[in-house]
């Protein structure tokens, strides 16, 4: 019998149901075992009290809805996932949240215009089990000075 040679599976598809399976687990492991501190003072003011000033709930209009809109936190003890990238130039305008469609998007956030990154996001982070999603080109107010 030779030693170091180890027969290994084939990888599932990263989409793939065994994958979400495997990363919820790890998820579960993580925060079941370790905890994460972050400093405020290094957030800004786009934070309160070392959370976001908004979310975008995946879960506002129900769980099967591709509907999402954002929220202002109520509970400060809820978990969320962040996608915070360089999206550069490129970002179209109507992509972002500005003081002018704030409010509408505490109402409905459309997301048949966003970029694929950011449906991928939602779709990743739904499969994950995790209701809020944080994204900086939607929750932070992009006009704000």
């Amino acid at each position: 019998m030779s030693k170091g040679v180890r027969i290994r599976r084939k990888p599932e598809p990263p989409s793939s149901p065994e994958a979400f399976r495997i990363a919820r687990q790890w998820l579960q492991e993580c925060t079941s075992t370790h905890t994460c501190d972050t400093d405020p003072s290094i957030l800004g003011g786009l934070w309160l009290n070392g959370y976001p000033a908004r979310l975008i709930d995946l879960e506002a209009f129900g769980p099967g809805s591709e509907n999402v809109k954002l929220v202002v936190p109520s509970d400060m003890n809820l978990d969320y996932a962040t996608l915070s990238y360089c999206w550069g130039n490129d970002m179209p305008q109507e992509c972002m949240t500005t003081q002018g469609n704030l409010h509408a998007r505490r109402e409905l956030l459309e997301t048949d215009f966003l970029p694929q990154t950011l449906k991928d996001a939602i779709k990743v982070v739904r499969q994950l089990g995790i209701r809020y999603l944080w994204i900086d080109a939607l929750c932070i107010l992009q006009d704000h000075r």
